[in-house]
Order: C-alpha cells, then structure tokens, then sequence
C-alpha cells in the first residue's frame, strides 16, 4: 500500500531515485533573488503540475499547468513593463 501522504507515487520519479519536491527545491534555488513571489509560485504550481501529470490526472493537470505558465509570463511582463 502506498503512502499518499509522504510518498505518494505520482510524485516518483523511480528512474532517477529523487522524488518531485527535491527537484524542484534544487531548482528554486537558481531563481534569480529579484523574481517576484508570485511568478515564483505561479512556476513552481506549473512545474509541480507538469511533473505529476502522467500518474495522476492527464490532460487535467496539463491545463493547470498552463494556466500557471501564463499566469507566470503575465506577471513578469508585467514587472518588465510589456
């Protein structure tokens, strides 16, 4: 019986020995200082998406991803002033 708690298959990634949250801990941390907190959850809500996607909900997940893609692109345009 799997644990969904604190080892829920959907965020496995067997072949690689690590699990979804490691990832993209390492990955947070090449984020620029200067990014905003939003477009930082808005990337991580659509990483986190992604990744599951195949062992959980589909095309389901798929759309959520991209609506916190866009969000993300939004905000930073909108930092940029595009």
């Amino acid at each position: 019986m799997s644990d969904m708690v604190n080892n829920p298959k959907h965020y496995q990634l067997p072949e690689l020995n690590v699990e979804v949250i490691d990832v993209r801990s390492s990955l947070l941390k090449t984020i620029p200082a200067n990014t905003s907190y939003e477009a930082v959850t808005s990337w991580s809500e659509s990483w986190t998406y992604l990744t599951r996607m195949w062992g959980k909900n589909g095309l389901e997940d798929a759309k959520k991803a991209k609506f916190y893609l866009e969000r993300m692109i939004n905000i930073m345009e909108n930092q940029n002033g595009q």
